[in-house]
C-alpha cells in the first residue's frame, strides 16, 4: 500500500508538471506569434510647402525607419505620428523626420534627396527638432535642436547644433564647438556668419546650471554674449 501511495504522488507530480508545461507552451506560442501589424503603404508621404503636392519616400530607402518600425506593433499608427519638415537646397531636397515621439521628445533623421536617389543620416534621439538652416553658400547646414527644462516656476530649453557637410551629410566639428554641440545653454539667436562660421547668442551667466540659468530669465536687462564656432 507504501508503494502504492508513493506511486500515486508521483504521477500526481508529473500531471502537475505536464499541465505547467502545457500552459509555459501556450504563452511562449502567443509571444512569438505576436508581430508587427505591417503599414497599409510602402511609401512615406511628405507634404510640400503645405500645398497638394507630396513627396513620396519608399520606406525602403530609411534604414533608420525601418529598423524602429520592425519594433512596434502597429507601423501604421506609427507613420501617422511622424513629424517631417521640408529644406529645398542646392545640393537637393532635405527632410527631417521626426519619429518615436513621446510628449515632446522624438528621435529624428535627416533625408536628403539628389535626384531620384536617397541617403539619411540619424541626428539626434530624445530632443526637440526647431529648425535647419544653410550657410550662405550653401556647402554648409545647422540643424537645432533643443531640450526643454523647467527650474522652480521657470521654462528654458537647452540647444545644440549639428551642422553638416550638405552634399555628403558628414558631420563637421567645428572650433570652440562644446558650447554649440553640447546641452549646454539657451540659444537666444544664431545665424550664418559666413561660409564657415556660425554665431550664436547666449545668456551672460556665471556658470551654466539651471540655477543660474533661471534666474537669468527672471532678471530686468539680462546681458547676453556672442559666441563664434568656425567649421572646416
Amino acid at each position: 500500500m507504501k508503494n502504492k501511495a508513493t506511486i500515486d504522488k508521483v504521477l500526481f507530480a508529473l500531471l502537475i508538471l505536464s499541465i505547467v508545461l502545457y500552459l509555459a507552451g501556450i504563452l511562449v506560442s502567443e509571444k512569438g506569434s505576436r508581430v508587427s501589424t505591417p503599414p497599409k503603404s510602402e511609401t512615406i508621404h511628405i507634404s510640400l510647402n503645405g500645398k497638394e503636392d507630396s513627396l513620396q519616400i519608399p520606406l525602403s530607402k530609411i534604414p533608420e525607419l525601418q529598423e524602429y518600425l520592425a519594433t512596434v506593433e502597429d507601423q501604421e499608427m506609427e507613420l501617422n505620428r511622424i513629424n517631417s519638415w521640408v529644406f529645398p537646397a542646392e545640393h537637393g531636397l532635405y527632410v527631417v523626420l521626426e519619429y518615436n515621439c513621446g510628449i515632446k521628445l522624438c528621435d529624428s533623421i535627416l533625408i536628403q534627396k539628389k535626384g531620384e536617389e536617397y541617403f539619411t543620416l540619424s541626428l539626434e534621439q530624445g530632443m526637440v527638432f526647431k529648425t535647419m538652416f544653410f550657410a550662405p553658400d550653401q556647402t554648409k547646414a545647422a540643424l537645432l535642436f533643443s531640450y526643454p527644462l523647467q527650474y522652480k516656476d521657470t521654462y528654458f530649453t537647452k540647444d545644440k547644433i549639428i551642422a553638416i557637410n550638405t552634399d555628403t551629410l558628414q558631420k563637421l566639428k567645428g572650433t570652440n564647438d562644446q558650447i554649440v554641440s553640447e546641452l549646454t545653454v539657451p540659444f537666444l539667436e544664431y545665424k550664418w556668419r559666413n561660409d564657415d562660421s556660425v554665431e550664436i547668442s547666449i545668456p551672460k551667466v556665471d556658470e551654466y546650471s539651471d540655477e543660474k540659468i533661471a534666474e537669468w530669465y527672471q532678471t530686468e536687462r539680462a546681458e547676453t554674449e556672442k559666441r563664434v564656432v568656425q567649421y572646416e
